[in-house]
């Protein structure tokens, strides 16, 4: 009977645990007290607790170190974890991202983190905090910041949406926020040379615009800043001196200011900016920017030398000619030497005057011998239906000298070239000269290729390829050269593809081959002018190194923050185009997308164009002409206003503390407030539904059931 017993309770209980059946417990959980630390690790944590106690030559801890050594080799969170205490960490930088809260605390300390954070959102960090926990949990939350946030909402207000009646997150009793203050509690202030800009090519004559852009960050300054500007011959005296007070306040924060730099003699210059440091101030590393300046002549010389006139050497010679930053000298070359063609040279001379600088002294050659002897006066060289059979090895040398120590050089084939030049010139002459140029008797109709990244491009680019009439006649020449570059091509009337213009890189300078003498129909049949951005664009290609910038283009200062409209500015000399009478494009290159700025007159100033970009993304951008003759730079952070208040915000910390039911202490008071963070342990009763086959009674009831079994029938002598 006991054994029929026995094996009954066991197939009963069996039976039962395969029904799966389940029982509510109600037990009781002791929890204790977590620390959530949240560490500011934006940019102003870069900065020593007060900058302005430092010593020249002596580098003072960031706040971000000092807060790590005051938390780790301190012991401070050795205590914490000796009183029971769990901890957690978080980074400003990883709280603010409001979508990953479950991710943002980590059990380490970040010491590998850097401040680099552009920006500081207090009320995210107590967002988080409020998700991370339940209405059971004991958990206090740490702030370590200077307190200055400046983005987000209010962090009172936070406060009060976490601990309101209504919320059931948490509990205001085990629930609380501290404050541990970082950074000098005293007025804090620096004066920032932010950008200082000045054309870095000027010519003789001309008057020089250094500008300086001023930035208070802080308090108002209780004197007025100083601002000097020095300068003169690079590795020589100084010649130019400009002081100037300026007085900034909460109301004027930043401010432009313009110093006018008499003409000077042509050569290299350095000048200088810079705001004499106050005392109490922040930072003297940001207090001077020096600024080059290279000094041309008041005119680039350039010689042409044809060996036959026609109707684009008129055209061509009339464009340079009109231009005041060019000096052109022109000559025919004949069997008796040279005859001076130059048509301003000669009314200059005539008159005995000089207008904008023209130099009234420039001497007249009279053979290409004297050319060569003095051919590193000019910037460039145009080389037009040119006779190399009547030139000399010598002189021919001098022109691959010429090229090659980097000036620019224009090659424009005529009937004079349709044959090799002599043998002897084969070594002597650049390669791109050294070739028989076939006229093809078919007209040329330019195409203009977009994805070609050509100035000639850009130059033309107010007209289209229907607007220009062909061109004709056109010269080929034999096989292309290597590295030969295409900046404009062409197709017959066949069809049949062909380059108009193509540059070759010899030595240090450079080569422009122009394969028809008939540009000058665009301007004859359009009644427009094509031809003086055309050839403009072409010399200064050949030569970059010339200063052939019509104005200035500039910004009204040199670091923004996101969003944040800049003011582009184009002060125009002198007009070359007929789109700058209406307006003015330029390009806008950007760290992710280029784009395109249509700048309108001026309402106020005359040859003075302008407009405002706002930029969305962070990094650096290059604001410049269709052609590149002119560009400007600033960049973009996420948030320039980080730096703008560098005191510890000691109000809304003590609020926060306190509207948080906690205290606040400033960075000499963190070891007390530490040691009296209340523990607060308790015990919860938890109700839990669990399956019965996890007691550990029931395992243990199904084993004596069939353990007795066994031994009642060993006993009875039973299989």
């Amino acid at each position: 009977m006991l054994l029929l017993s026995c094996r009954f309770l066991f197939l009963g209980i069996l039976l039962l645990l395969l029904t799966r059946p389940l029982i509510r417990e109600v037990r009781s959980v002791p929890f204790t007290t977590t620390l959530y630390l949240a560490l500011d690790d934006t940019r102003s944590m870069a900065q020593p607790i007060n900058p302005a106690d430092n010593v020249f030559n002596e580098t003072k801890p960031t706040r971000w170190r000092k807060t790590l050594t005051n938390l780790s080799e301190n012991g401070i969170i050795a205590d914490w974890e000796r009183a029971g205490f769990q901890i957690r960490y978080g980074l400003f930088s990883r709280l603010s991202d409001r979508t990953r809260s479950d991710e943002s605390w980590s059990s380490q300390l970040a010491a590998h983190a850097t401040p680099e954070f552009s920006f500081t959102d207090i009320s995210a960090v107590i967002d988080s905090f409020s998700r991370q926990n339940r209405p059971e949990d004991s958990a206090y939350l740490l702030l370590f910041s200077d307190g200055c946030w400046n983005t987000g909402q209010n962090p009172i207000a936070a406060i009060s949406s976490l601990f309101n009646a209504t919320n059931t997150t948490v509990d205001p009793v085990s629930h609380r926020i501290y404050t541990f203050g970082i950074g000098a509690s005293t007025n804090l202030f620096d004066v920032v040379l932010e950008s200082a800009t000045l054309p870095p090519i000027a010519r003789a004559g001309e008057s020089l615009t250094l500008q300086a852009r001023i930035v208070l960050r802080g308090d108002s300054l209780s004197s007025p800043a100083v601002i000097q500007v020095r300068g003169g011959v690079k590795d020589g005296g100084e010649t130019y001196f400009q002081e100037r007070a300026l007085s900034l306040n909460e109301q004027r924060k930043s401010e432009i200011l313009s110093f006018e730099i008499p003409t000077q003699k042509p050569g290299d210059y350095v000048f200088t900016v810079e705001i004499t440091p106050l005392e109490g101030e922040l930072s003297k590393n940001n207090n001077r920017i020096s600024k080059g300046v290279r000094v041309r002549k008041a005119q680039d010389p350039v010689l042409l030398l044809t060996g036959a006139p026609d109707w684009e050497w008129k055209f061509l010679k009339r464009v340079f000619e009109d231009y005041d930053g060019i000096d052109p000298q022109a000559y025919l070359i004949h069997e008796n030497g040279l005859s001076h063609m130059t048509d301003r040279s000669w009314i200059l001379r005539q008159s005995g005057q000089s207008t904008n600088g023209n130099r009234v002294d420039t001497p007249i050659f009279s053979s290409l011998e004297e050319i060569e002897s003095q051919m590193d006066r000019w910037s460039a060289i145009v080389l037009h239906n040119f006779p190399f059979s009547s030139i000399s090895t010598n002189f021919a040398g001098a022109l691959r000298a010429f090229v090659e120590n980097g000036k620019g050089m224009i090659f424009i084939p005529g009937p004079l070239n349709t044959a090799l030049p002599p043998p002897n010139l084969r070594e002597l002459l650049p390669s791109p000269l050294f070739q028989m140029f076939t006229p093809i008797r078919q007209q040329v109709f330019v195409q203009f290729n977009t994805e070609e990244n050509s100035t000639i491009h850009a130059a033309l680019k107010p007209f289209s390829a229907g607007d220009l009439p062909p061109l004709f006649p056109f010269y080929r020449s034999g096989a292309p050269l290597p590295g030969s570059q295409n900046l404009l091509a062409g197709f017959t009337a066949s069809n049949e593809p062909v380059k108009l213009i193509t540059q070759n890189r010899f030595g240090l300078g450079r080569i422009m081959t122009i394969f028809s003498p008939s540009f000058w129909k665009w301007n004859l049949l359009t009644g427009k002018d094509a031809l003086s951005p055309f050839w403009l664009s072409v010399l200064f290609q050949s030569n970059p190194t010339l200063q052939l910038t019509p104005g200035q283009l500039y910004t009204d200062g040199f670091v923004y923050s996101t969003h944040e409209p800049v003011q582009v500015s184009y002060a125009a000399k002198e007009s070359i185009r007929e789109t700058t009478v209406s307006g003015m494009e330029i390009t806008v290159t950007g760290p992710m997308r280029n784009e395109t700025l249509w700048l309108e007159p001026a309402p106020s100033q005359l040859n003075l164009f302008e407009a405002r970009f706002t930029p969305i993304d962070a990094g650096a951008y290059v604001v410049s002409t269709p052609i590149g003759d002119a560009t400007a730079e600033f960049h973009v952070e996420q948030s320039t206003i980080e730096w703008n208040d560098l005191n510890q915000n000691v109000a809304d910390l003590r609020a926060v503390a306190e509207a948080g039911g906690g205290e606040y202490a400033n960075e000499p008071a963190w070891q007390n407030l530490a040691k009296n963070l209340p523990q607060a342990r308790r015990t919860v009763e938890e109700t839990q539904i669990r399956f019965l086959g996890e007691k550990w009674w029931i395992f243990i009831s199904m084993l004596l059931f069939l353990t007795l079994e066994w031994f009642i029938r060993r006993q009875q002598g039973l299989p």
